[in-house]
């Protein structure tokens, strides 16, 4: 009993509790043929599955977070904010999970955002395509 009343106390007085908030991206076909937008095509899955690895990169490269703390007007270093964004890859699906963890539930859901929709502006650059018509597309911002 003192020994889990200690570990309460310790936990209490002694850590500051981190939130994280995560989006979710799906890899979508990008055709810009009209007769094919709505089909897709084992090309458009093994293509999307390599490239999960790529956007992960993306997604913390020196660029985006660069943006994102701009567009935001946050202060905190790149190097602060790269330590706190990890990417995953949805196991079995053509998704990646964005998640950004903050002593501050608000701004890691604005951050964690943020993110997605500099990130998918960035592939539409990289890649020189419409950023309306991209292979990422948002499909579960983090709620604020």
């Amino acid at each position: 009993i003192i020994v889990a009343g200690m570990g309460v106390v310790y936990t209490l007085a002694f850590t500051t509790p981190k939130y994280s908030a995560s989006t979710s991206l799906v890899l979508t076909s990008s055709s810009g043929n009209d007769a094919q937008a709505n089909t897709i095509t084992t090309t458009d899955v093994n293509l999307n599955s390599k490239l999960v690895s790529t956007y992960s990169e993306i997604v913390r490269s020196n660029d985006v977070i660069r943006q994102v703390i701009s567009n935001l007007q946050i202060d905190i270093s790149e190097t602060e904010l790269k330590k706190n964004v990890s990417v995953k890859e949805v196991e079995d699906a053509e998704m990646i999970k964005i998640t950004v963890t903050n002593l501050d539930a608000d701004v890691a859901a604005k951050i964690a955002n943020e993110i997605a929709k500099v990130f998918c502006d960035t592939v539409a650059n990289i890649y020189k395509i419409n950023k309306y018509n991209t292979n990422t597309s948002i499909i579960n911002f983090t709620n604020i």
